[in-house]
Formats: C-alpha cells, structure tokens, sequence
C-alpha cells in the first residue's frame, strides 16, 4: 500500500510536468503561428524577405513540445488513473480487512464478555455455597462446642464428686478463730466404718476444734452409712449449743459441702436415726458434748 501512494504521488509530479511541457508547446505554437501571420503580411507588403528556414524551424520545435507535452499528458494521465483505481482497491481491500477484524474484535470482545459473565455467575454461585458451608460449619462448631462444654461440665462434676473433701489451713484458721470467741466446749465426732476419706476430713475438722481449745469426743467407726454432714446438737435456737452450730453450718456451706442440719435434736447413739447411724458396740456419747458432727460418705 506504501509502494502504491509513492508511486501515485510520482506519476502525479510528471504528469504535473506534461502538462506544464504541453502548456508550453501550445504557447510556443500559438507564438509560432503569430510569427508566421506577421511574416506572411510583411512580406506581401513588400516590407521584408520571407525567411521560411526561421518559421519552419519554430513550427518544429513547437509541434515537437506539444508533442511531447500530450504523450507525457495522456501517458501519465492514464497511469495516474490506474494507479488511482489501484489505490481505491487497495483502500477499499484494506477497509474490508480493517472491518473483517474489527467485526472479530467484536465477537471475541462479545464471546469474553459472555465468559466473563458465566464466570460471575458461577462466582456468585461459589460464593453463595461457601456462605452455606461456613454457616454450616459455624452451626457444626456451635454444637461441637456446646457438646464440649456439657462433656466439661460432665467431666468437672465426675472430678468433684470423685475429689476428696478437705478444708484448705486457712478454712481451719478461720474455724478456729471464730469458735475462740465462743467459751471452750465439747464436739463429739462420729465417723463410719470404711471410708477413709470421711475419717481424713474428719480429723482437720477436729485439728481447727482443737487450735480453738475445744475438746473432741470421738464415736466409731460405727455401722451404718450417711451421705454428707450431719449437725446435731441439744436445746433450742438460743444459747451457746446453737451458736456453735452455726460456726459450723456456716463453714460447710463456705466449703460446699453437703450436709444435714442443723438439728436441734441430739438423740441417743443407740437408736437408728433414718438409715445412717447405728452405734458401735460398747460406744456412748459425751453427755457433755455440746456439738456433735457425724461425718458420713460425700
């Protein structure tokens, strides 16, 4: 297409060039012919001599320019057109290639954007299953979670009620500094029959009894079985009996322990009370206890 316009553009220059050379020619022969006009008359009216070399000479050389000025004319002329047809079929090629490519352009930029939009679209459909999963998941953790948290409560209530009751020193501290406000009394301890555990938590209570210059009055390992702490002591809700309990009471609740009582109904050790307590043989209550603490399993 390039060779095409520059070898328009040059056949244009020459026949630019032919027309100035057949312009010329036509000016010379129209020079000529005026030449010749005066010529004839002058010599007709007896002024001059004809010189018929000078006019046949410059009819020549005009004939020959105009010549040459319409070969170059009409040779150029026609080339021009050509080339011009040429270049018009080449524009005319490269507008239907320009266009072929364009319209391709198009289908592809159409078939990218139909794949772009099926990949939206399956996009928005992964995404809205990840939503899915992870709100399952969630769900699934939720309940996990709370499964562990029932298998952790299971586990630390299994713990606890297997662990041993025990009162920490500063729990026997404690007692012992409260029932030193109280005058020296008498606590009558009473433990079961196989159950170490019982006559351990037993023996800090009495250590605490004792810091506070309390005596301890021990019955057992008797027969029988109860399940907690049991508080008995005589007389009403007034006086020194009911206060000790208190003492008592209020420290197996600071130690959640369970436990029966207070009672104010301290009966004999050789009557059964409910299904727990049988006394041992040979064994008999202080009559001068003034608390008694059966400590049974937990």
């Amino acid at each position: 297409m390039a060779i095409l316009i520059e070898s328009l553009g040059s056949a244009t220059r020459w026949l630019d060039v032919s027309n100035i050379v057949y312009l010329a020619g036509a000016i010379f022969t129209a020079l000529t012919a005026g030449w010749v006009v005066y010529e004839t008359r002058a010599v007709a009216a007896g002024r001059h001599v004809k010189h018929f070399l000078l006019s046949e000479v410059l009819a020549c050389i005009s004939a020959g320019i105009c010549v040459v000025g319409s070969f170059g004319a009409i040779y150029y002329g026609s080339l021009v057109g050509r080339l011009k047809d040429d270049s018009l079929k080449a524009y005319e090629m490269s507008a239907k290639v320009e266009i072929a490519r364009a319209n391709q352009e198009a289908a592809r930029a159409q078939q990218e954007a139909g794949l772009a939009k099926s990949n939206a679209a399956l996009a928005n459909a992964t995404a809205q299953r990840a939503a899915l999963d992870k709100a399952r998941i969630m769900r699934g953790n939720l309940a996990l979670q709370e499964q562990l948290e029932q298998e952790k409560s299971a586990r630390l209530q299994i713990e606890a009620r297997l662990a041993p009751r025990t009162l920490a020193h500063q729990q026997q501290l404690d007692l012992a500094g409260k029932l030193r406000k109280i005058p020296p009394q008498t606590i009558e301890f009473v433990v079961y029959q196989g159950n170490p555990e019982s006559d351990l938590l037993a023996g800090e209570i009495a250590w605490a009894v004792q810091q506070a210059k309390f005596k301890t009055y021990w019955v057992g390992p008797v027969g029988g079985s109860l399940h907690g702490i049991r508080l008995e002591y005589a007389g009403g809700e007034d006086g020194v009996p009911h206060e000790v309990a208190m003492v008592f009471y209020k420290l197996f609740r600071q130690a959640d322990f369970y436990f029966s009582g207070p009672f104010a109904d301290m009966l004999p050790l050789n009557k059964e009370f409910g299904n727990f307590l049988l006394a041992a043989p040979g064994s008999a209550p202080d009559p001068h206890a003034t608390l008694r603490v059966v400590v049974g399993t937990k």
